[in-house]
C-alpha cells in the first residue's frame, strides 16, 4: 500500500513539473461573420484576479449585431466585459448598470457583454425585450472559460486602455450596486 501511495505521488510530481503545452481552442470568425473554432498547439496562461495588471487575452468573436468583437482592436479606450447569459438571474439582475454606463461614459468606454453558450436568437430577442443598446458577443463554444478563470458567471472584467486587465469582478449585487462598483473602477482608471 505505502508503495502504490509512493508511486501515485511520483507520477504526479512528474506531470506538474513539467512544461506543459496544450491543445486550445481559438475562436474566430471567418469573412461570412460566423464562427469557427480551430484546434491549435499553443500555452494560454488564464487570467485570474492573481494577473491585475497584465496583458489581457485577446478575444475574437461575432457579435449580435453582425460585426466582429476583437479586444485587441478597442486598445487606446477601456472596456468593461460582462461575461452572463440570460438564464441566470444574477446576470440578468446587473444588465441596467451596463447600459447606464454605456450611456454614461459614451466614447469614453467600451462596454460588451458576452453571452455564454446560448443561441444569437435568444440573445438578440433578450436585448430587444429588454431595450439594451450595448454591444453583445457570443461565445457559443466556451472559449472565455480557456482564456480567463472563472467558475460562474457572472463574470466581469475592466481593461485599461492600454489592454492590461485592470479589475476583475465576480458574481453580482444587483444594478445599483454593481454599477457603483464599476464605476469607482472605471473613475480609478484617471
Amino acid at each position: 500500500m505505502k508503495n502504490l501511495i509512493l508511486l501515485i505521488m511520483i507520477i504526479i510530481l512528474t506531470l506538474t513539473s513539467c512544461k506543459k503545452t496544450t491543445k486550445t481552442t481559438e475562436v474566430g470568425v471567418n469573412d461570412n461573420n460566423t464562427q469557427e473554432t480551430t484546434v491549435m498547439e499553443t500555452e494560454v496562461k488564464k487570467i485570474s484576479e492573481n494577473n491585475i495588471g497584465v496583458k489581457a487575452n485577446d478575444i475574437k468573436l461575432p457579435m449580435i449585431n453582425g460585426k466582429t468583437f476583437v479586444l485587441s482592436e478597442l486598445e487606446g479606450t477601456p472596456t468593461l466585459i460582462n461575461i452572463w447569459a440570460t438564464w441566470c438571474p444574477p446576470c440578468v439582475g446587473e444588465m441596467p448598470a451596463f447600459e447606464k454606463l454605456k450611456n454614461e461614459y459614451e466614447g469614453k468606454l467600451n462596454v460588451i457583454a458576452i453571452d455564454y453558450g446560448e443561441e444569437e436568437e435568444v440573445v438578440k430577442k433578450f436585448m430587444k425585450d429588454k431595450g439594451y443598446t450595448f454591444d453583445v458577443a457570443l461565445d457559443k463554444t466556451g472559449i472565455t472559460t480557456k482564456l480567463y478563470t472563472f467558475q460562474g458567471i457572472p463574470f466581469t472584467i475592466l481593461v485599461d486602455k492600454n489592454g492590461n486587465v485592470a479589475n476583475i469582478f465576480r458574481g453580482s449585487r444587483g444594478a445599483d450596486a454593481q454599477y457603483e462598483l464599476y464605476k469607482n473602477a472605471i473613475e480609478a482608471l484617471g
